[in-house]
């Protein structure tokens, strides 16, 4: 259908378009809103409750439990144990230097540990012992496990670790406690590996 208009304009043909509309008129007197949107917020409404619990009980976790950085290597850490025990290695020994700005930085020190117990500590290739005030440097494997776990627990800022992809051991540790603290960082790097059973 065109209609015609006495203006110059060019005729444009009729087209009578159904837009979709939501009628007011018919709504009931205590909502504004159609049915099934006042159900929709009905229910919005009705789950608040549950998720301000959820959403409280998920900052507490992100507040106490390891998280990012730190669930990462405990994740690491926790196979690691996991393949190291499956071994059943009591009797080893292996070298390792500590990697640090301190007293027997960088030295070399073979350890060798039986039935799960430390039996010596000496600088490598010299048959001089690790003085006594320094022994508790030189763990046992487990003992390496305990300083990767501590420093996952004190929240370390700086925490890199690599494990023997057979027996589980730690081969490198890496650890900057504070980065706003300059030379207090700490590691391991384990040189050699045996077992002696």
């Amino acid at each position: 259908m065109q209609v015609q208009t006495n203006s110059p304009q060019p005729m444009m043909p009729h087209v009578e378009a159904t837009m979709p509309t939501l009628s007011l008129m018919h709504a009931k007197s205590d909502s504004l809103l159609p049915s099934r949107p006042r159900r929709l917020a009905r229910a919005i409404v009705r789950g608040l409750p549950l998720l301000a619990v959820a959403l409280a009980a998920s900052a507490c976790t992100v507040i106490t439990g390891p998280d990012g950085r730190w669930r990462d290597e405990q994740r690491d850490l926790s196979w690691a144990r996991r393949t190291w025990s499956s071994q059943f290695i009591s009797d080893y020994e292996y070298v390792v230097r500590r990697n640090c700005y301190c007293v027997m930085g960088g030295v070399a020190v073979r350890v060798v540990v039986q039935g799960d117990r430390v039996v010596s500590r000496e600088i490598e290739g010299s048959g001089v012992s690790v003085p006594v005030s320094m022994a508790y440097l030189y763990p046992t494997i487990d003992g390496l496990f305990s300083v990767v776990q501590e420093a996952i627990d004190s929240r370390a800022d700086d925490i890199d670790t690599s494990y023997d992809s057979r027996y589980g051991f730690p081969t490198d540790i890496w650890i900057d406690y504070d980065r706003g603290v300059a030379d207090e960082e700490e590691g391991y790097a384990l040189i050699r590996f045996r077992s002696l059973r």
